[in-house]
Formats: C-alpha cells, sequence, structure tokens
C-alpha cells in the first residue's frame, strides 16, 4: 500500500457515519475566523453572557426600595343598638350610625435617608341617637418626614447594598471579559496544535517515503548480492515502525481538530465531516520582553485584579456603615397638614381646602442602645475582613507577576529552542544526504542510514513542535499580561 492510499483509507475511517461513508468537508480557516465562529457560537461563553444581566437584575431589586408605595382603603359599617328600659326604670332610645371611611397613604424612602408620608382621610356618619337624628363629615390631610441625622444619615443599609450591587455587576462584567480572553487564548493555542499536528503527520510521512525509499533501494542490493538479507529486514522492520508512527500522529491529528471544533461550535454533530484546514502557518516572529512593562500591563488590566480591587472597595463601602451604625439614633421628624369637619362631604372638603385649621409640630428622636456591643463587634469583624482583602490583593499581585516572568522566561527559552532545533534539522539533512552517497558506494550500512533517519525525523518534529510552542508562549504571556483582545485587536464591549 503506498502513501496515498494509506492517508485515503484512514481519512474515510475517521469520518464514517453509520449510515456509510461520508465526504469530508473542508474549511479554510484563519486563527481570525475561529475566534471569531468561538465568540459567537461557544456554549460556555453563551452561559457567562447571562452573569452580568443577572447582576444588573440584583441591582435594579436593590434600587427598588425607593420605590413609593400607595394604598388606598374605604371602609362601610353599620352600628345599631336596640331601646329599652334600664334597671332604674329610666327609658332609653335605640341608636343606628351609618359609616363611611375612605382613607390613602403615598409614602416611602429617599436616598438621603429620608422616609415621607402623605396620608388622606375623608369619613361620614349619619343616624339616630339619643339627641336625635346626626350627621357630619370629616376630612384631612397629613404630610410627616423623618430624617436621619446620625445613625443611617450619609449610608444606610439601602445604601451599601445599592453600592455593593453595582460593584458586583461590574464584577461580573470582568468575569465575562476573563471567559473571553481564556476563550480566545483556547482558540489560539488549539489553533496552533492543530497545525503542529497536521505538520507532524507531513513529517512522519516524509520519514515513511524515506524509509520505503531505502527499502526498495535494499532490495535491489540484495537480489544482486551487494547486501546482506539483514540490512532488508532492518529496512522493513523500520518501514512498519513508521506506518504506526504515521498513523499515531494522524489519530492525534483528529484530537486535535475536535480539541478546536469543541471551541468553535455548538453542534459538534454538525462538525463531524468538516475538515478544519489552516489558512495561517507557523512562522517565527520575534519578540521584544519587557518584564517591568509586562507587569505593569497585568496590574491594571487582568480581569482577576480589577476584580479583587472592587472586592475591596465593597469591603470599603461595609466597613464605612459598620462605623455608621456605632452611632446613636438621632432623627429630626416633622409632620404638617390641614382638617375641615362639616356635615356634608362637599362642606367637608370645602372647610379642609381653606387651609383654615392647620396642625404642624417638629421634634427629634433620639434612640440610644446601651453598649451597642452588636455594633461594635461587627464593626471590628468588618474591619479584619478588609485587612484580609488587601492582603489577599496583595497575594494575587505576586501571583500574576511570578506568572508573567515565568511566561516571559518560556516564550525567552523557546524562541531560542527554534532556533537551535533549526540548525539540528538542517545538519540531521545534510548528515543524512552524505550517508546516503556513502551508502551507494558500499562505504555504510543500511542501520546507519536508518539511524539517521530517525535523527532526521525526531529533528523535524523538534523544529516544528518549537516553533508552535513559542506562538503558544506568546498565547499566554498575553493572556497573564491581560492583553489578549488589544492584540488580537478585538474591540468587544463586554457588558
Amino acid at each position: 500500500m503506498n502513501l496515498p492510499q494509506l492517508r485515503t483509507l484512514l481519512l474515510a475511517f475517521v469520518v464514517c457515519s453509520p449510515a456509510g461513508e461520508v465526504a469530508p468537508q473542508t474549511r479554510n480557516l484563519s486563527l481570525k475566523d475561529c475566534i471569531e465562529l468561538a465568540l459567537q457560537n461557544n456554549l460556555e461563553l453563551e452561559i457567562s453572557r447571562i452573569n452580568p444581566d443577572l447582576a444588573r437584575f440584583n441591582l435594579e431589586l436593590s434600587r427598588t426600595a425607593y420605590d413609593p408605595t400607595v394604598r388606598f382603603s374605604s371602609d362601610l359599617s353599620t352600628a345599631s343598638t336596640p331601646g329599652g328600659v334600664d334597671e332604674q326604670n329610666r327609658t332609653f332610645l335605640a341608636t343606628e350610625t351609618d359609616s363611611q371611611i375612605f382613607s390613602s397613604d403615598f409614602g416611602g424612602l429617599a436616598p438621603s435617608g429620608l422616609s415621607y408620608n402623605l396620608n388622606a382621610n375623608l369619613s361620614h356618619r349619619e343616624g339616630l341617637n339619643a339627641g336625635g337624628p346626626f350627621e357630619n363629615s370629616f376630612g384631612s390631610t397629613s404630610l410627616s418626614l423623618r430624617q436621619p441625622l446620625l445613625r443611617n444619615a450619609w449610608i444606610d443599609s439601602t445604601r451599601t447594598t445599592i453600592r455593593i450591587n453595582r460593584n458586583n455587576l461590574r464584577i461580573s462584567e470582568l468575569g465575562l471579559r476573563q471567559v473571553i480572553m481564556s476563550l480566545v487564548t483556547q482558540v489560539e493555542r488549539a489553533y496552533y496544535d492543530l497545525i503542529l499536528a497536521r505538520n507532524n503527520v507531513g513529517v512522519q510521512e516524509e520519514a515513511l517515503e524515506l524509509t520505503e525509499r531505502l527499502l526498495k533501494a535494499n532490495r535491489r542490493r540484495v537480489q544482486v548480492g551487494l547486501m546482506a538479507p539483514l540490512d532488508e529486514k532492518q529496512a522493513e522492520s523500520q518501514v512498519a515502525t513508521r506506518q504506526s508512527s504515521l498513523r499515531s500522529a494522524q489519530r492525534l491529528l483528529v484530537a486535535q481538530a475536535y480539541a478546536l471544533k469543541r471551541l468553535l461550535t455548538a453542534d459538534i454533530a454538525g462538525w463531524q465531516t468538516v475538515e478544519i484546514i489552516p489558512a495561517d502557518s507557523l512562522v517565527l516572529v520575534p519578540q521584544a520582553f519587557d518584564l517591568q512593562a509586562s507587569w505593569g500591563l497585568a496590574l491594571n488590566k487582568r480581569p482577576e485584579i480589577l476584580q479583587s480591587r472592587l472586592n475591596l472597595e465593597s469591603d470599603g463601602i461595609t466597613l464605612k456603615y459598620r462605623k455608621n451604625q456605632l452611632f446613636p439614633q438621632l432623627d429630626l421628624v416633622a409632620s404638617g397638614g390641614f382638617s375641615g369637619s362639616r356635615r356634608e362631604y362637599s362642606g367637608a372638603l370645602d372647610d379642609l381646602s381653606s387651609g383654615e385649621r392647620p396642625r404642624y409640630g417638629i421634634g427629634a428622636v433620639v434612640s440610644i442602645p446601651l453598649g451597642n456591643r452588636s455594633a461594635r463587634t461587627q464593626y471590628e469583624q468588618q474591619k479584619t475582613r478588609d485587612r484580609q482583602g488587601v492582603l489577599r490583593l496583595k497575594e494575587l499581585e505576586q501571583t500574576i507577576m511570578t506568572e508573567v516572568a515565568l511566561n516571559i522566561e518560556q516564550a525567552r527559552t523557546v524562541f531560542d529552542q527554534v532556533g537551535t532545533t533549526r540548525k539540528a534539522r538542517e545538519f540531521a539533512e545534510i548528515a543524512l544526504q552524505a550517508e546516503e552517497k556513502k551508502l551507494e558506494i558500499g562505504k555504510s550500512t543500511s542501520f546507519v542510514v536508518l539511524q539517521l533517519q530517525r535523527d532526521l525525523t525526531t529533528a523535524r518534529s523538534a523544529e516544528i513542535t518549537a516553533l508552535a510552542d513559542y506562538r503558544k508562549a506568546l498565547a499566554t504571556l498575553a493572556f497573564s499580561e491581560g492583553t489578549v483582545l488589544e492584540r488580537m485587536k478585538l474591540d468587544l464591549e463586554v457588558k
């Protein structure tokens, strides 16, 4: 079986479905194409996009504390008592009263901590009592205000919750940005892994071709008596080994293709027969490295750092609230309104609108919890949490700086390896060519040539692996710096 037939057979096996053999579809995709597909279709990203919406709902829910409340009520009642004679033989008359009471309230809480309530009442009573028939109506309006001056004055639980939820919304947006950065980095690394796998298949194909060519030459030499049969068997053994290595490389290619497909689509079955052909290639792009500059980028762009700082800010908001709760309750209260009373509804309303019966008042309410141990303990507890948050931020900074430094060192090392592996491959090619010429004139052995072929295959694999590792190292470094989106020139509004 020759090499093209072997590749065709394996590819047919990979794309074969239970219903029969399906011809593969090829898609030439650049790295940019893959990133765009992932941003549109990746399931993990779609799940993460919901988190800012949930955080936004929480923020809106906390703001509903300032929504005013309106209440209306009505009460219609009838009360009657029978007449009769008491124990002293005194006669008392029967009574009957019909009442109609209507009231309304409008009240709520203002962002300053001010609570307000506007109340209106209108009632009408008529009936019969000892004095005879009666009828009267009464109306009143009142406005009451209560403004904290110490505790709950500049901050209260509602304002604390709103400010923390606002930070939580920003934290969730940063979390989404982190997921996007991670996804782009995964796509880039998977893309280079796919290129590496495809190139490695080519290396193994070339190695198999070299070994098969040597086997044919050895067979001719054995037939004419210029070589021992053992040399032919050695070449046959190496051909079998290379065929096995080629199959392993092709299986790895399928695995790397699926690893990339999983990132690009939410319908992996629809991509079963799609063969991704990378439009980009592994090229060496030299890059200057500046540790101090990379540290500065990471400490100002990494979403984890920004999230930690927002969490620290939220802790500070809670601490401010806990400190405020140490003060006594001192509230300024004020109220005012008008009332009116006449026989009929219309008269009571006229009396009320005339404003001739005002009433108002102002005062203060003081409440001092003795000991206030609960508020003091919670304040000290929050101060401790703040100190812990500062230390956590510092620890995170140290971790990120270490990560950046190691990634820069990794990129430098792999960059150097690209050069050394390229030289090793060039020297291996020269050595093999020279040894093949010596074999042709009988001054070398098949064993030595096979060994040099293995060395050349190893050198070629090492070179393309170093190239892929270098490109992946640059992607990882960009992720650790927090510059993935800028590096890929992606202008995304993460909200």
